[in-house]
């Protein structure tokens, strides 16, 4: 390669870390709020070929994703930063899983995206940092990570891609849409507690107490949270499925039903009381699968699944529990 070629795609390289650039090189740290300049070397950087982003020379990578519906995991990560402090990502072989819950276990979700539905998806097994479960763990802060990807849109992607030489960092960018980007962030990882949620009882249900549509679950909790009182009540039989919320004196209530229900005396039905403020987070769910139908399984008091796609990535299993009858610790 000429003197004259090396010195141009060095422009080139300069050019995309440039603070002049729509989307600058930045450093987000929980530690520290300004952003600082990384010395990142060439050979790690990510490039761009047509305006599509594509991984670096691949011997340097462990672990690289690309989201096609960035608009979607934008959305994901909305209700899991306004809901849990520490939701890491664990790549494995068959594609990515993400686990998390809130202080009190009342609410837990648990997200899985298949490798073959992935645009992009590349780990090294030998490079790995957990070779005991067979994964490669990758923790970054919530809030962080939201605030630079809260203005994807529908339309537009985003990559992650964490490399051998810098495995404190994870490189982030967006393409697509109306705007072309040629910039990246930079967040740095966080350690954490990987905590495990037993919740293998209700994971077995096969068939499906009830379904709707996600807006229409959407609407009914919102409509419940707004009844001034603590709790609602879920209500599953084997073929239905109710929401009901009623004021502390009585004069006003709320009653959402889906499914058949024989009225016989004979028919169980399994209750489970989830506080008015998880409700209130759960509005938005109609956002993670636009037109999509949610699924509600449960065969025992204290603890409901609710299961949907992500788009067509994947899919979320949203588990409300009542911590005084059941304990998935």
């Amino acid at each position: 390669m000429s003197t004259e070629t090396k010195n141009k795609n060095k422009n080139k390289s300069s050019d995309r870390s440039s603070p002049s650039n729509r989307s600058r090189s930045k450093l987000s740290s929980k530690t520290n709020e300004e952003d600082e300049e990384e010395d990142i070397d060439e050979d790690i950087m990510p490039r761009r070929e047509n305006s599509i982003q594509v991984c670096p020379s691949t011997h340097n990578i462990i672990a690289a994703v690309t989201f096609h519906d960035g608009y979607i995991f934008r959305q994901l990560m909305h209700f899991l930063e306004s809901n849990f402090e520490c939701v890491p990502m664990c790549f494995t072989e068959n594609g990515i899983f993400l686990s998390g819950g809130n202080d009190i276990n009342s609410l837990v979700c648990k997200n899985f995206f298949d490798k073959n539905e992935l645009l992009e998806y590349k780990l090294d097994m030998e490079k790995i940092n957990d070779p005991v479960n067979g994964c490669h763990m990758i923790n970054i802060n919530l809030k962080e990570y939201y605030n630079q990807i809260k203005g994807i849109a529908k339309k537009e992607s985003i990559s992650l891609c964490q490399y051998e030489k810098r495995q404190d960092i994870v490189f982030i960018t967006s393409y697509g849409g109306n705007d072309t980007n040629d910039g990246y962030d930079i967040l740095k990882t966080e350690d954490f507690t990987n905590k495990c949620y037993d919740t293998t009882e209700v994971d077995s249900i096969q068939e499906a107490n009830s379904k709707t549509t996600l807006l229409s679950f959407a609407l009914a909790c919102k409509k419940s949270a707004k009844i001034k009182r603590v709790n609602s009540t879920f209500k599953l039989s084997k073929t239905n499925c109710k929401i009901i919320s009623k004021n502390e004196v009585g004069t006003t209530s709320s009653i959402a039903d889906w499914g058949f229900c024989k009225r016989k005396k004979t028919v169980v039905f399994y209750e489970t009381l989830v506080n008015s403020k998880i409700l209130k987070k759960l509005e938005k769910i109609s956002n993670l699968n636009t037109n999509g139908v949610i699924r509600m399984y449960c065969n025992s008091d204290g603890i409901i699944r609710l299961e949907t796609k992500l788009g067509t990535m994947g899919h979320t299993c949203i588990y409300l529990i009542d911590p005084t009858v059941i304990d998935i610790k």
